[in-house]
């Protein structure tokens, strides 16, 4: 589906009736967006503003791929402006199709006292500030800060009116997460660097919010973000940071301990139905903390690595971070499309589920299976990747069929891969496995375990032909 409008502004009256700096401002805001899309579109971007005189015409927002919601301080005094505001948020309540996309919408905090107005609204909704720190006024047209956000809203239009965005599907095409995590105002400058580039290269940034507007939902929210997210990142600079609301630590590492607490739980789990994770830590490599908390923190983080699971600290250039971190998010693309070729073919798949210890045996059944026509697939341990997990969540959702190969292993392993079959459509599959097999070649035969009755059990590859004739 194609919408009416590319960009939908949403003002606190006519652009007529505004401030004349600002009116002007807008101009050139507007101008600008064009300029920067008009060479990908090919046209120029289809405008239409929103504003109270407009109330009975608010649908514009539903019809329109990306509103900017322009926000100041003075704004609050005009009740038509505030009344536009509540009117939205009945929208939002029921076009779901707005409710899933809430990256629709964008507030835009034109000054220190509009993000007053940014807190107080629509918290769940991206906002960025055009506005100078120093002085507080909205940002020159020729400034770098400004292209700066200009170019990140220029991205978001684009996965938004561009080719991407598919109605039908009432998504945006998938895009692979990475969890930036919020820092310190040292940092700041290399964080929006960073957010900047992932999103370049095709990268979904997460969270999208100011996640001090929300205290008290701060923990699930962030928790949402970890389960489909393929990366974790930190930026550890000088500075410790403000105590977070309630939690008596800052922001950054409030967000160390989720991460770690998520991680672990995968640890556990094994192959969890909340996903993947790994992290990386980038500490400057012209670190020198000003505060004795930050100079405690970052002892104890150097100290504890071992402890930390599936994460590395790089202290390097933020180049060379850079360059790192799009090298692990390519191996986990690279692993994930060799899973989706490895099953593309008519034959039906088998994905045989396998400890290190019991390679052989796997090997063996994967010679098996294509000898009888089949395709089988298996976890290769000997790959290096940091990404076996998500591998075998591809493979669940994949395969046709799945057999568990019980040997040099133990309960508490057989139990959590049997509860991934039965979880398997929590990772996306859409339809249930064909047959759950699973093979007991240890000598603790399962006395008193409860398996799922519709599980083909075996102790030797010639009691496969069941297996294969209930898959054909």
């Amino acid at each position: 589906m194609k919408f009416s409008n590319d960009i939908c502004l949403i003002l606190p009256a006519s652009q007529e009736k505004l401030d004349h700096e600002l009116s002007g401002w807008i101009d050139q805001f507007r101008n600008n967006l064009n300029t920067i899309l008009k060479r990908q579109l090919g046209r120029d971007l289809r405008f239409v503003s929103l504003s109270p005189a407009d109330r009975n015409n608010i649908s514009v927002i539903t019809e329109s791929a990306v509103s900017f919601l322009f926000m100041d301080g003075s704004f609050k005094k005009m009740q038509g402006f505030n009344q536009l505001l509540e009117d939205l948020t009945g929208i939002l309540e029921t076009k779901k199709e707005i409710r899933l996309q809430e990256e629709r919408i964008v507030k835009l905090a034109l000054s220190e006292s509009g993000m007053e107005l940014v807190s107080g609204y629509l918290k769940y909704f991206t906002s960025e500030e055009f506005f100078g720190k120093q002085s507080y006024a909205l940002l020159d047209g020729t400034s770098i800060p400004y292209w700066s956000k200009l170019l990140d809203l220029s991205s978001l239009i684009m996965r938004m009116a561009g080719k991407e965005y598919d109605m039908e599907k009432g998504k945006v095409m998938e895009q692979d997460v990475v969890f930036l995590a919020g820092t310190t105002p040292d940092q700041e400058s290399n964080r929006d660097i960073l957010r900047r580039e992932l999103i370049q290269y095709g990268y979904r940034v997460e969270p999208e919010i100011d996640v001090r507007l929300i205290p008290g939902e701060t923990k699930n929210y962030l928790l949402s973000i970890l389960g489909k997210a393929k990366v974790a990142v930190h930026l550890f600079g000088n500075e410790y940071g403000e105590l977070f609301a309630g939690s008596g630590v800052s922001l950054p590492e409030l967000q160390m301990e989720m991460v770690s607490g998520y991680i672990n739980q995968l640890e556990h789990e094994k192959a969890a139905e909340t996903g993947n994770l790994i992290r990386l830590i980038w500490l400057s490599p012209e670190i020198s903390p000003l505060e004795e908390k930050q100079v405690t923190f970052l002892s104890l983080l150097k100290q504890n690595i071992e402890q930390l699971k599936r994460t590395e600290i790089i202290q390097a250039p933020l180049e060379l971070f850079k360059s790192i971190l799009l090298k692990r998010l390519k191996q986990i693309s690279q692993d994930e499309k060799r899973v989706a070729a490895q099953m593309k073919a008519d034959r039906k798949t088998i994905y045989v589920i396998h400890d290190k210890r019991d390679e052989q045996e796997a090997v063996d059944l994967v010679k098996k299976f294509l000898k009888a026509g089949m395709n089988a697939v298996k976890i290769d341990f000997e790959s290096g990747s940091a990404n076996l997990i998500n591998i075998h969540k591809e493979n669940l959702v994949r395969c046709d069929a799945a057999l568990i190969i019980y040997g040099h292993t133990n309960r508490f392993w057989l139990s959590s891969k049997v509860k991934d079959l039965m979880k398997a459509p929590g990772f996306g599959r859409e339809f249930p496995l064909a047959v759950k097999g699973l093979m007991i070649r240890g000598e603790d035969k399962l006395t008193g375990m409860q398996l799922p009755g519709d599980m083909i059990v075996m102790d030797r590859q010639e009691e496969l032909d069941p297996f294969i004739e209930k898959l054909k």
